[in-house]
């Protein structure tokens, strides 16, 4: 099955807007208000102005291995079977932090120290890609939210107590 079918059929089978609430992963209402901040380099936000749309990239892409874990790992099913996310080579994201001062976002998208931080809300990034999205693909590829950081250790023992 293509991933333009898996779509159709999603699409088909979900009345546009329903699903809509769900698209905000590990985020509370209350919380889609709250600001978040990007740091980038100046000429990316210069691109972003001169193009009017924001780039979206494949993690697969990013410099961060923990960002990667699970899209470059394998599973393994009841059966036995090995599994991998099939699915990887079609996302694409962007990092956020709720933290208005990291030094490290600075140092990761800055280094050459020639870089800006913007500013927005939760809603308002999630909205702006929400509406840049064919109606009919919206509710099944725009997901916004919080990302869990596990510790080394702590993945290795959920993959040893899971057989993986």
């Amino acid at each position: 099955m293509t991933l333009s079918s898996l779509i159709d059929i999603l699409s088909q089978n979900i009345e546009v807007g329903t699903m809509r609430y769900r698209n905000y992963i590990k985020t509370s209402s209350e919380e889609k208000v709250k600001k978040i901040y990007r740091v980038m380099p100046v000429y990316r936000l210069l691109e972003i102005f001169k193009q009017e749309q924001n780039t979206l990239l494949k993690p697969n892409l990013w410099d961060d291995p923990f960002e990667n874990f699970i899209l470059k790992g394998l599973g393994r099913l009841s059966n036995g079977m090995t599994v991998s996310l099939g699915m990887r080579d079609f996302l694409y994201g962007q990092c956020w932090t709720l933290h208005r001062e990291s030094d490290a976002m600075w140092r990761i998208y800055s280094p050459d120290k020639n870089g800006v931080k913007v500013r927005t809300t939760i809603k308002k990034l999630f909205e702006s890609l929400y509406n840049a999205i064919p109606s009919r693909l919206r509710d099944v590829s725009c997901f916004i939210g919080k990302v869990e950081y596990f510790k080394k250790e702590d993945i290795d023992t959920h993959g040893q107590a899971h057989g993986t």
